[in-house]
């Protein structure tokens, strides 16, 4: 009687696990896209540019150091919590998922981080961007003379109007 409630039980849970390895799968895949395209940002636009003025797809950019560095670092946290082998770590992360709020103070948090985003950004409406980046010029002639005309940038075709 045992082992047939085990076997029912283990069969039960096997259609989760596939479900979790599915989820998983396609949520790296994501994941992988976007760190390729903040650790190479002109590969992607190399790749869908068909007017061959791009440069090199592999120049790094901005970001790559600290995106790759954070990437690591929580990596070996992550290796760190599942063999265990830091104390400190296992007890943090299990007091963060031992931790619960109620409903008042979950609401009161979020409606406080909302407001602080608003607050801190509404500013951002008053500013005049194409004072401040200096391709609105080209970006505004293409797309006023899009799709009749050709442009000096064709690039800015590919990029900005399709």
């Amino acid at each position: 009687m045992v082992n047939i409630t085990a076997n029912c039980v283990n069969s039960i849970q096997r259609p989760n696990s596939i479900a979790t390895i599915a989820v998983f799968v396609f949520a790296l895949v994501v994941v992988l896209i976007h760190v390729i395209s903040l650790v190479f940002p002109s590969l992607i636009i190399t790749l869908l540019d068909d007017t061959g003025l791009s440069g090199n797809p592999f120049a790094i950019g901005a970001f790559a150091i600290p995106i790759i560095a954070i990437n690591l670092g929580i990596l070996v946290f992550a290796i760190l919590y599942y063999f265990k082998k830091v104390p400190l770590i296992q007890s943090a992360v299990n007091f963060i998922r031992n931790f619960e709020v109620s409903r008042n103070v979950a609401i009161f948090v979020i409606v406080g981080v909302v407001a602080g985003y608003i607050g801190t950004t509404l500013h951002d409406f008053s500013i005049d961007e194409w004072i401040i980046y200096g391709d609105y010029d080209g970006v505004k002639a293409t797309i006023d003379a899009w799709p009749f005309e050709k442009t000096l940038h064709p690039s800015l075709d590919v990029l900005h109007v399709k």
